[in-house]
């Protein structure tokens, strides 16, 4: 997954932004971010369930961060985590947050901190748009307000509806989804460690997508060596679309797969098929 830290630099401003993105917003951010000119800091990209490496950013010699964006629904941290490695005079926290994971309301929004929340993953609401902030902040929310009247146009009435419906059954529908997703993920589990020697699976803290590192002789199949070749061969041995890491600007050893539907059992099946035809066959017994 790439992570990245973007600093701008304006008097008496400095602003560090997080991303933990495998989805069109990961690929778009550091091109948008670096046009609107912010200086990018790589940092150490970690496949396994670990924090974002906030140390190591402190341990450069690099200004110091007055606000802090968050974006890191895959592998998320706590208000705490981010805080405490945080600098002390801090100004505000923008966390972007996923409810299928955790439920961050009321006491553990923090006074510096603003969470941002969306209907599209945890609902399963995709192309609704209607999201919310949270904030014990009433000063910055209602200039955001003020903002938002001259900024943006009115959501459709459709939408605003629909995510009404959906938030007074809240429970019932968070509930739903994430039988789906953790049965998913043992599905993935059980799949993946039977394939060890050709997959580096690391089950996902959050979110509803990850990232799978391709290895061994997998990654020869197809004409083109990687994760591109894998690809191409699952999708024209099995009709399985997956999308290779090199379109979000990583190196091309990862593919991205979902798990947030009810018909993942078919299709890990089908993958398991293609892998099965794909096998390098051991070669004969040496005859005396």
């Amino acid at each position: 997954m790439s992570r990245e830290l973007h600093v701008r630099h304006r008097p008496g401003t400095k602003k560090m932004h997080l991303t933990d993105g495998i989805g069109l917003l990961g690929l778009l951010q550091p091109k948008l971010l670096k046009w609107a000119g912010l200086v990018v800091f790589a940092m150490p990209r970690r496949v396994k369930r670990v924090p974002l490496p906030l140390e190591s950013y402190q341990n450069e010699n690099k200004p110091k961060a007055k606000y802090l964006l968050s974006c890191s629904d895959a592998n998320p941290m706590t208000s705490a985590e981010v805080l405490a490695m945080a600098d002390p005079e801090l100004k505000a926290l923008w966390n972007d947050l996923d409810l299928s994971y955790e439920d961050p309301w009321g006491s553990e929004i923090l006074r510096r901190e603003v969470a941002k929340m969306h209907e599209v993953q945890a609902f399963g609401q995709p192309g609704l748009g209607i999201g919310w902030l949270i904030s014990q902040n009433k000063g910055l929310l209602r200039r955001m307000m003020d903002y938002k009247d001259y900024l943006i146009k009115g959501s459709p009435k459709p939408s605003e509806v629909i995510a009404t419906i959906s938030l007074r059954n809240r429970e019932k529908i968070l509930k739903a989804n994430l039988k789906i997703i953790n049965k998913n993920l043992d599905i993935l589990d059980g799949f993946f460690d039977e394939f060890k020697d050709i997959f580096e699976w690391h089950r996902p803290h959050g979110g509803t997508m990850t990232l799978v590192k391709v290895k061994g002789w997998a990654a020869e199949l197809g004409k083109k060596k990687g994760a591109s070749g894998f690809c191409q061969f699952a999708m024209d041995e099995g009709q399985i679309m997956l999308v290779p890491s090199h379109i979000f600007g990583i190196e091309d050893s990862f593919f991205r797969i979902g798990f947030g539907r009810n018909d993942l059992k078919d299709c890990v099946k089908a993958l398991k098929a293609v892998l099965l035809k794909g096998k390098p066959q051991p070669p004969p017994p040496v005859q005396e």
